[in-house]
């Protein structure tokens, strides 16, 4: 069943492992390339607008990056895609890396995208609890 979807052979395994990053990509610099709720909604409302992909010193520069970062009070804020995140793997990888971060003294907020796009209440409300440390 799966080589009818994916075109057969390994054609059809690279057909589907190239779109895949595509969309990834896509995913990545629709992200970072323009205001995202979490960048807007604080500076809509005098706060301080937190850094964007802040590198986590500890961790090397290939695997080491957050979407969101304040720094002082240590508040990282992670946009979660559709595609990338609802991977298994990629999701145990993702609590694998909350754990971490916490250990180091951050708090983590993890927003799925389509709360970003359809609830930025969510942020709007975390936003002066956070600055306000």
């Amino acid at each position: 069943m799966a080589r009818g979807v994916m075109g057969g052979g390994s054609d059809g395994l690279a057909k589907t492992a190239a779109d895949f990053e595509c969309t990834r990509v896509r995913m990545r610099t629709l992200l970072h390339s323009k205001p995202s709720q979490v960048q807007r909604l604080p500076a809509e409302n005098g706060l301080p607008v937190p850094t964007r992909q802040f590198h986590l010193p500890w961790r090397q520069p290939e695997n080491g990056w957050v979407d969101f970062a304040y720094l002082v009070p240590r508040v990282i804020l992670e946009a979660d895609g559709r595609n990338w995140h609802t991977r298994l793997e990629q999701m145990a990888n993702d609590r694998r890396r909350d754990r971490e971060v916490q250990l180091h003294g951050y708090d983590l907020y993890r927003y799925t995208w389509d709360e970003l796009q359809n609830e930025p209440g969510l942020v709007a409300e975390l936003l002066p609890i956070v600055t306000a440390r």
